[in-house]
Formats: C-alpha cells, structure tokens, sequence
C-alpha cells in the first residue's frame, strides 16, 4: 500500500509490542515522514481563537469580535497547525474532491475526541450550492473516518456565498446562516461542540454558535447550565485584509 498523500511505499512491519496486545492492528494510511508533518498545537495561544499567541490574551482579530458577540461565541480551539503540508492536503480533500484524504487526519481529530467525548458533537451545513458542487460534506467526512459520532442540528438559511472569495470585512458582516432544525431535541446534551475544518475570521462558527445560543436561550441561563464549544482541524492565521 501507498502514503495516501506522497504516495511512497508503507512498510508494514508488526512491532513485538503489537503481536503481544492480542488487539486489532490498525496501519496508518500516510507514510512516517508525513505524519510528522501533522504538528497539534503545544505552545501558548490566544485565549479565543486559539492560534499560536503569547502577547496578550487576545489576538487582533478576536478583538475585533469584543462588544460585538458575547465572550463565549470568540473561544475556540484548533487542533493542528495550518502549515504548508496541512495546506496542500486541504487543498487536494476539499476542493479537488480526494474523499480518501479525510483518513490522513483521523488519528488527530479521534485523539482530541477522546477527551472531549462528554459533548454532543455538532457540524455545520453546507450550501446546497456548495454540496452540489463537490458532491460531499468535507466536515462530516471527516468525521466518519475518525468514527467520531455528530449530529446535524442545522438548517442552511444562508444566500450560498463562498466564504473562501470574501474580504475579512465582509466575512465579519455575514448574515445568519444557520437554523436550528425544529425536531431536534437539544435537551438530550448539556455540553455541545461545533466542529469545523478551518477557523478563518471566525465568522462561520460564530454563527453557529449564535445561532445554537438563541435556541436554547442562552442568555437567561447559568452560564454553567449549557456550554457551547466549538473546535477546528486547524486555525488560519493568513491576513485577509
């Protein structure tokens, strides 16, 4: 078999260690020099938006959030580094459509799930627009290959423009997308988190969790009664002018 992103040889060579767990063997999909390009998070971050930050507790752009979204709706956390590698995988899984590149980052999101596995996991919807265009839902399939469960609370309500072709401004200006769908019963967890694949400025899962908010009326609970979390495979931390 070969790395799913080099597309070098992988040797398949059981440890000692391996044979005597009497467990199912599972082999990685990517090569050892690949992996090691998968670098999570170790060093200080911003206390919202959770990219790598040591000056103050909050960067630039969650400042830009202050007086205009409650504290809550900034923080977020990322799992791995937006590097180069990280990059062209997104690139070649989400927009050329390489579904079998969704195993690369399994390992990662199902690490990080098994110390969040109190929380009922939530994803937020494509754009009929976008869903027709790549015929798959990157965030939910990378959910499936880490055999992460999740549920779909949301309604798509959005005009289907791409993210990806706005100016920060006009990012930080999108309307509500989001509805939370009507027969779901949030009640069956009190701890939630949103999951996506990339935090830009932010906005995206801001939404989300706006939206979720006014659905359980957040505001006139304990802040202790209902937490609302959300989560990214990584944080960029490009400019967008």
């Amino acid at each position: 078999m070969n790395c799913l992103v080099c597309g070098q040889l992988l040797k398949r060579e059981l440890s000692f260690h391996q044979l005597l767990q009497f467990l199912p063997i599972i082999f990685s999909d990517i090569c050892v020099e690949c992996e090691e390009q998968l670098i999570c998070y170790q060093e200080e971050v911003c206390a919202g938006c959770g990219r790598p930050y040591s000056q103050e507790s909050l960067c630039r752009d969650c400042r830009r959030w202050q007086g205009q979204v409650s504290a809550w709706m900034i923080q977020n956390r990322a799992i791995l580094h937006y590097n180069d590698f990280l990059k062209e995988w997104f690139y070649r899984y989400k927009y050329q459509g390489d579904v079998r590149l969704a195993k690369v980052v399994q390992e990662k999101i199902r690490n990080f799930y098994k110390d969040h596995s109190d929380a009922c996991w939530v994803i937020l919807p494509s754009s009929p627009q976008n869903f027709a265009q790549r015929q798959f839902h990157p965030v939910k399939e990378l959910l499936k290959a880490a055999d992460v469960p999740f549920e779909e609370v949301f309604d798509y309500i959005g005009n289907g423009e791409k993210q990806a072709e706005k100016t920060r401004e006009n990012r930080l200006k999108m309307r509500q997308p989001f509805r939370v769908k009507e027969n779901f019963d949030l009640q069956a967890s009190k701890k939630y988190l949103i999951f996506d694949d990339v935090y830009t400025t932010g906005a995206t899962l801001i939404r989300g969790k706006e939206a979720l908010g006014e659905h359980l009326n957040i505001h006139t609970l304990n802040a202790e009664e209902y937490q609302i979390q959300s989560v990214s495979l990584a944080r960029d931390v490009a400019d967008y002018g």
